[in-house]
């Protein structure tokens, strides 16, 4: 709080004692002696008597005087609250007992002490700037309503415009609802300085320097999220980001870690002389056509995902998929072999061209699918191809493109389903032949789906991350992805389909949700990000039999159409 605005507060706190002094004259005349008084500045207390309106009207003054004295001690002390409420309760306590006696001080005491602890307990802070406002302003009404008394002991209208004054600059200022966060920081290199930016609920951002290795900070109260950059790639904050409450006083410790780099080296076994292979790590691919890929690696630890090596229609294929190197282990043998259909793995496809799309990557494995990002013509799309395993038959490929026809009827009517582009491959010699054993066709000729690529994963994902989850967005954000979610049910259901698999797994995000919830609640309610169901393969028409579920999250209606043999219904989707 500046420090004029704490002198006006002090000033202001004074002027309502006394105030509060005439008025606490004037209940007790009008209850004990039913009189009006003129008013005035008092400074005696009125006698009261040892009964229980005795008892009501110390309370009353109390009450009234322990809230100004407290607005009073937060102009000059900016510490613990609890502290100043004892002092508030002391001084009330001692002004009663002097006056009144040991009968009507404990009692109005324990009434006010009450009062503290309920306020205190409510919101863990005091809003008691807003009550004593509250009886400072019935108090001026009155004033106003008589005006007969503007010819006595004070200037009234002076009083009152000075008093208002006080409270509107204590209010507009924020008054005592701040928060004081100190920033700690260890291992701060020389002349590095720390910006720091912070984002109030309401969006807002302010942004804070640290040139030295300590800062305090005053805020308005309210739940900030911050991010820390040290404008430079050798050092790295601990944490990185995080949440400010909007508790009274709080510490923040940063601790700053010098990057750390070394060397891992993946060998290469069991390839032919001159086959390409290659290594994803952290994120980027780096090949090679000898046995060994060496790479400098930043920090101390380093994710890895090595991919198939592929001949012509021929494919080897890694026994480590993926892992983790480190300093301690930096060195990362692999082992390849040429590939049968028992010791079949996605990976083989990366790099290959399926129908005119080439894949990038694998998104994921469902059930019954494999999902892979592909590429043509520079646009990014979903490949889904079904599984084949020992128990697969035609049926799975009736599903398949059951799939496709009811992806292809009802994305065609909303934005709210993940959209189809094409099939392909699914001609059913081939399909034949792959169930019969031909794994180089499957390989080089699968069956698949092109649907459009949700950049941002899943609701699951999303329920995993920490910085999501525990953010003060997190209710919002669940809500509104549940409205978006109806209302394309809402679609599908007036489409004649029941989704019947309605889960986190199923409901996608078109972009990437980056690291502020605040952002990422933004974006889902304007539209940038779009918030799509997907995996109509168990979608069925209503009325028509239901053959599988999800048990965690069948309805029992669902359960039962299973058991059963009942029709679809769109209620099992609501459930």
């Amino acid at each position: 709080m500046p420090r004029l605005t704490r002198i006006i507060v002090a000033i202001s706190s004074i002027v309502d004692i006394l105030l509060s002094l005439t008025y606490f004259n004037f209940i007790v005349n009008e209850i004990l002696f039913h009189k009006t008084i003129p008013f005035g500045i008092y400074f005696s207390f009125p006698s009261l008597p040892a009964n229980f309106i005795g008892i009501f009207l110390a309370s009353f003054f109390s009450v009234l005087i322990y809230l100004i004295l407290v607005t009073f001690l937060d102009s000059l002390i900016v510490k613990k609250t609890v502290i100043k409420d004892l002092i508030a309760l002391l001084i009330v306590t001692l002004i009663l007992f002097l006056k009144y006696g040991l009968y009507l001080s404990i009692n109005a005491i324990i009434v006010t002490a009450i009062l503290a602890s309920i306020l205190y307990a409510i919101r863990q802070n005091r809003i008691v700037e807003e009550i004593s406002g509250v009886i400072l302003f019935l108090y001026l009404v009155y004033l106003i309503y008589d005006f007969s008394v503007k010819s006595y002991y004070i200037p009234i209208l002076f009083l009152i415009l000075f008093t208002t004054i006080g409270k509107l600059i204590y209010h507009g200022t924020g008054g005592i609802k701040e928060i004081r966060v100190e920033f700690l920081v260890d291992n701060k290199p020389p002349s590095q300085p720390l910006k720091i930016d912070l984002r109030n609920s309401k969006g807002r951002v302010k942004t804070i320097k640290i040139d030295g290795n300590k800062k305090v900070i005053y805020l308005q109260k309210d739940t900030y999220y911050f991010t820390i950059d040290l404008g430079s790639t050798e050092y790295i904050p601990d944490p990185s980001r995080g949440y400010i409450s909007s508790a009274d006083r709080q510490k923040i410790r940063i601790n700053i870690i010098k990057r750390k780099t070394f060397t891992a080296k993946f060998l290469a076994n069991g390839l032919p002389k001159g086959v390409k292979w290659y290594v994803v790590i952290n994120g980027k691919t780096y090949t090679s056509t000898t046995p060994e890929i060496e790479v400098t690696i930043d920090g101390d630890r380093a994710q890895f995902v090595v991919g198939s090596a592929n001949i012509g229609n021929f494919t080897y294929q890694p026994n480590i998929s993926n892992g983790e190197v480190n300093l301690r282990n930096p060195i990362v043998t692999i082992e390849f072999k040429l590939i049968s259909q028992a010791s079949w793995s996605p990976n083989m496809w990366i790099g290959k061209t399926i129908g005119n799309y080439k894949v990038l990557d694998i998104i994921g494995i469902g059930g019954t699918s494999y999902v892979l990002k592909v590429e043509r013509d520079g646009n990014i799309y979903a490949m889904k191809i079904p599984i084949i395993s020992s128990g697969s038959s035609a049926k799975a490929f009736e599903d398949f493109s059951k799939e496709f026809l009811n992806l292809e009827e009802i994305s065609s009517r909303t934005d709210g389903v993940v959209r189809l582009y094409g099939i392909g491959n699914m001609d059913i010699n081939s399909i034949e032949k792959i169930l019969k054993g031909r794994n180089d066709i499957y390989i080089s000729y699968p069956p698949y789906i092109v649907m459009e690529y949700m950049a941002g994963g899943n609701a699951r994902e999303l329920s995993l991350n920490d910085t999501f989850f525990y953010s003060p967005y997190w209710m919002k954000i669940v809500m509104l992805i549940a409205s978006k979610v109806a209302y394309s049910l809402a679609v599908i259901h007036n489409s004649g389909y029941v989704h019947l698999d309605v889960k986190p797994q199923n409901i996608f995000f078109s972009s990437p949700i980056g690291n502020d919830p605040y952002t990422f609640y933004i974006n889902i309610k304007t539209g940038k990000i779009k918030v799509k169901l997907g995996d109509l393969g168990s979608a069925r028409r209503i009325g028509e039999k239901v053959e599988q579920i999800t048990p965690p999250y069948a309805s029992l209606d669902q359960l039962e159409a299973v058991v059963y043999e009942r029709g679809a219904s769109p209620q099992m989707d609501i459930y």
